[in-house]
């Protein structure tokens, strides 16, 4: 017979090996889950870093593609630039061409304007054109040769249609008064008769007059036929212009 302290033991005993039976049946049961959980802890580790990578590269994707727009942009800019430098340029070799029209040779110093005639070329004195214009203008005529001159003379002597002298001046002033480019130019005198109208005034910007001419010459009012056309710089007053236009074509260009 056991007595009570051999019992106590045995019992400890028993539950002792209970409990270890119970706990390989557990950890037996769990253990897959376990092992599932390990293995896929590494999967999810690579899913965030094959996200992170997927998101680098979207991001390096639309940074390329930003890039890319901005050097679109900067090109299509850098092509309308040059398209306009192109217009301007032909713009004013358009202009250019205007005074070799006729056979008429303008230049920048003050010459005037040459007839295609040299042993026929009409003069006249400083004395002589200041009984008409100011000075400078007087200056700038008694170095010009040909038909400017025999223009100028003509227009001083012909007589007045004082209907059509009235119309043109006022359409003239008009037109460069209410002109875009009406701030680069200082008009300061047009002056009809019958068949000619003289224009005076002062360039603030290169080829600022040519422009403003060339326009004008497209309205529906405009009669003119032939112009002529001498300018210089004045030291006291600036770039002169001085254009004749006449409703008749000189004989010796018929």
């Amino acid at each position: 017979m056991l007595n009570d302290a051999a019992r106590v033991m045995l019992k400890v005993f028993i539950t002792a090996i209970s409990c270890l039976a119970l706990g390989l049946v557990v950890g037996y049961n769990f253990a897959p889950e376990m092992a599932t959980n390990t293995v896929e802890i590494p999967k999810a580790v690579e899913s965030s870093s094959a996200a992170v990578s997927v998101i680098e590269n979207n991001s390096q994707i639309a940074a390329t593609a930003e890039t890319g727009d901005a050097v679109a942009v900067d090109s299509a800019a850098e092509t309308e630039q040059l398209k306009s430098r192109v217009a301007l340029l032909e713009q004013e070799l358009a202009l250019k061409q205007q005074y070799t029209t006729m056979g008429f040779t303008a230049t920048n110093q003050g010459q005037g304007v040459a007839s295609r005639y040299p042993d026929k070329l009409s003069v006249i004195s400083l004395e002589q054109a200041k009984q008409y214009v100011p000075e400078a203008y007087a200056e700038l005529l008694s170095v010009s040769k040909g038909s400017i001159v025999d223009g100028f003379n003509k227009l001083h002597t012909e007589s007045i249609d004082y209907d059509w002298a009235q119309l043109m001046e006022q359409r003239i002033t008009d037109y460069v008064t209410f002109h875009t480019n009406a701030s680069t130019v200082q008009l300061q005198s047009v002056l009809c008769k019958s068949s000619l109208c003289e224009i005076r005034g002062v360039e603030l910007e290169d080829w600022a007059w040519n422009q403003i001419w060339s326009d004008m010459q497209r309205e529906e009012w405009w009669q003119f036929r032939v112009s002529h056309a001498a300018n210089r710089e004045d030291s006291g007053i600036g770039k002169i212009f001085y254009t004749l236009a006449s409703t008749n074509i000189p004989p010796e260009f018929q």
